[in-house]
């Protein structure tokens, strides 16, 4: 199932990058049926639930281009709740950005910081600098457009101190 699956998913993200959401979700979709078709055995096993977790956000990916941020953080919390569940917390991370980033699309900025907190949390959890200057970028921004430029300035100050840091010269 799992490479079954995942070439279906390529397709997919071959259709939605070239700009064909309708047949990538289409595709997404059925990539998706065959873990329901799966024994439990099979489909319960860690990478294949990773690559399940991973489809679904790609598929949330999809509907947000879309406009659909409904759908979008449907497919992304799925995809969230997976990875939690299987101790995927990298991918965990990625997903939980997603539904920050939709809910500050649909105007609930709040409830984005406090996502992008979360990810903070796992960021410190698993020790991953690159993830939690994401996030601090993240929340700079989203604090940005609020026009706290105390709490703006703070956050993009903490992200540039690991980008420096971890010699990340894209970010500087």
């Amino acid at each position: 199932i799992d490479t079954k699956a995942s070439i279906l998913s390529k397709i997919a993200g071959f259709y939605a990058y070239t700009g064909d959401n309708q047949k990538a979700i289409e595709i997404y979709n059925q990539a998706l049926e065959l873990f329901k078709k799966a024994p439990e055995h099979i489909k319960n096993l860690s990478k294949n639930r990773t690559t399940e977790a991973y489809m679904l956000n790609n598929l949330g990916v999809v509907y947000s281009k879309m406009g659909d941020m409904k759908l979008a953080l449907e497919k992304y919390t799925q995809a969230f709740d997976i990875a939690i569940n299987v101790k995927e917390y990298d991918a965990a991370t990625v997903f939980l950005r997603n539904i920050a980033s939709a809910n500050f699309e649909i105007g609930e900025k709040q409830k984005a910081i406090t996502q992008l907190e979360r990810v903070l949390q796992y960021s410190r959890d698993i020790k991953s600098k690159t993830i939690e200057m994401k996030a601090l970028d993240d929340i700079g921004f989203i604090y940005s457009v609020l026009l706290d430029t105390k709490k703006a300035i703070t956050n993009y100050s903490l992200a540039l101190k690991i980008a420096q840091d971890i010699s990340d010269k894209k970010k500087e």
